[in-house]
């Protein structure tokens, strides 16, 4: 289960603040991220309007950036070990308003 990050401000600071546990995020209508003062890595994954993962990434360092110009949703977690998305599959999305 994801948090959704719909606003500007709650996008902008992400993951920003957290700990190694904390819950992942989908960040609603952002094409960029940055991992700047982070205090730990994180797995992305880029997400296009139709729900398809355009672009996944593991473990993205502290005082980075990724982007995608196809992408409309990005989700972020603490990097972990465990599965996370490949590209070309394709997420179903329920309640999302922003």
């Amino acid at each position: 289960m994801f948090q959704v990050l719909g606003t500007w401000l709650r996008r902008l600071k992400g993951l920003l603040g957290t700990t190694e546990d904390a819950d992942p995020v989908a960040l609603v209508r952002c094409r960029s991220i940055h991992t700047f003062a982070m205090a730990y890595p994180i797995d992305i994954a880029f997400v296009d309007e139709e729900g398809r993962i355009v672009d996944a990434i593991r473990s993205l360092e502290p005082n980075r950036r990724a982007s995608n110009p196809l992408a409309f949703i990005t989700l972020e977690r603490p990097a972990a070990d465990a599965p996370w998305f490949e590209v070309g599959e394709r997420l179903s999305f329920n309640g999302i308003t922003c």
